[in-house]
Protein backbone atom coordinates (compact mmCIF):
# COMPACT_ATOMS: atom_id res chain seq x y z
CA UNK A 1 0.00 0.00 0.00
CA UNK A 2 1.80 3.25 -0.85
CA UNK A 3 1.70 6.43 0.96
CA UNK A 4 -1.40 7.97 -0.29
CA UNK A 5 -3.22 4.82 -0.16
CA UNK A 6 -1.89 5.14 4.40
CA UNK A 7 -3.76 8.28 4.75
CA UNK A 8 -6.99 7.20 3.31
CA UNK A 9 -7.31 4.14 5.55
CA UNK A 10 -5.51 6.72 8.70
CA UNK A 11 -8.76 8.67 7.94
CA UNK A 12 -10.93 6.63 8.34
CA UNK A 13 -9.87 4.64 11.90
CA UNK A 14 -12.58 4.43 13.95
CA UNK A 15 -12.04 1.30 16.67
CA UNK A 16 -8.91 -1.04 17.84
CA UNK A 17 -9.26 -3.31 15.33
CA UNK A 18 -8.72 -0.95 12.06
CA UNK A 19 -5.74 0.61 14.35
CA UNK A 20 -3.88 -3.01 14.36
CA UNK A 21 -4.70 -3.37 10.64
CA UNK A 22 -3.40 0.25 9.99
CA UNK A 23 -0.45 -0.98 11.96
CA UNK A 24 -0.12 -4.24 9.59
CA UNK A 25 0.02 -1.70 6.67
CA UNK A 26 2.34 0.83 7.58
CA UNK A 27 4.77 -1.82 8.57
CA UNK A 28 4.61 -2.99 5.07
CA UNK A 29 5.11 -0.07 3.51
CA UNK A 30 8.13 0.58 5.45
CA UNK A 31 9.00 -3.02 4.30
CA UNK A 32 8.21 -2.34 0.24
CA UNK A 33 8.87 1.83 0.20
CA UNK A 34 11.36 2.30 2.99
CA UNK A 35 13.52 4.72 0.88
CA UNK A 36 10.29 6.85 1.09
CA UNK A 37 10.54 7.50 4.94
CA UNK A 38 12.54 10.38 6.06
CA UNK A 39 12.82 8.60 9.03
CA UNK A 40 13.52 5.50 8.68
CA UNK A 41 15.74 4.88 12.40
CA UNK A 42 13.99 4.79 15.57
CA UNK A 43 15.31 7.44 17.19
CA UNK A 44 14.36 9.72 13.97
CA UNK A 45 11.00 8.50 14.01
CA UNK A 46 10.57 8.86 17.58
CA UNK A 47 11.35 12.49 17.63
CA UNK A 48 9.35 13.17 14.66
CA UNK A 49 6.18 11.45 16.76
CA UNK A 50 7.08 14.05 19.11
CA UNK A 51 7.30 16.86 17.12
CA UNK A 52 3.95 16.33 15.24
CA UNK A 53 2.54 15.91 18.21
CA UNK A 54 3.31 19.24 19.59
CA UNK A 55 2.12 20.64 16.57
CA UNK A 56 -0.97 18.47 15.74
CA UNK A 57 -3.26 21.36 15.94
CA UNK A 58 -2.10 23.26 13.64
CA UNK A 59 -2.00 20.25 11.68
CA UNK A 60 -5.50 19.72 11.98
CA UNK A 61 -6.60 23.62 11.01
CA UNK A 62 -4.81 23.67 8.12
CA UNK A 63 -6.43 20.78 6.63
CA UNK A 64 -9.62 22.06 7.69
CA UNK A 65 -10.34 18.84 9.91
CA UNK A 66 -12.21 19.26 13.51
CA UNK A 67 -9.66 16.92 15.29
CA UNK A 68 -9.59 17.33 19.24
CA UNK A 69 -6.10 16.37 19.86
CA UNK A 70 -6.51 16.35 23.56
CA UNK A 71 -8.96 13.52 23.40
CA UNK A 72 -6.61 10.89 22.04
CA UNK A 73 -8.14 8.58 19.89
CA UNK A 74 -7.13 5.46 17.49
CA UNK A 75 -7.43 8.50 14.09
CA UNK A 76 -5.12 10.27 16.49
CA UNK A 77 -2.21 7.39 17.07
CA UNK A 78 -2.68 6.93 13.61
CA UNK A 79 -2.23 10.28 12.10
CA UNK A 80 0.89 10.33 14.25
CA UNK A 81 2.49 7.28 13.15
CA UNK A 82 1.95 8.43 9.71
CA UNK A 83 3.05 11.46 9.91
CA UNK A 84 6.31 10.94 12.10
CA UNK A 85 7.37 8.62 8.61
CA UNK A 86 8.08 11.97 7.04
CA UNK A 87 7.99 14.47 9.51
CA UNK A 88 10.92 16.95 10.21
Amino acid sequence: MDGDALVDVAARINNREEFIQFLSELSANLGSHGDEWENGSLELFLGAMKRFTERADGYYQNIGEAVDCDQPSWRLFADILLAAKVYE
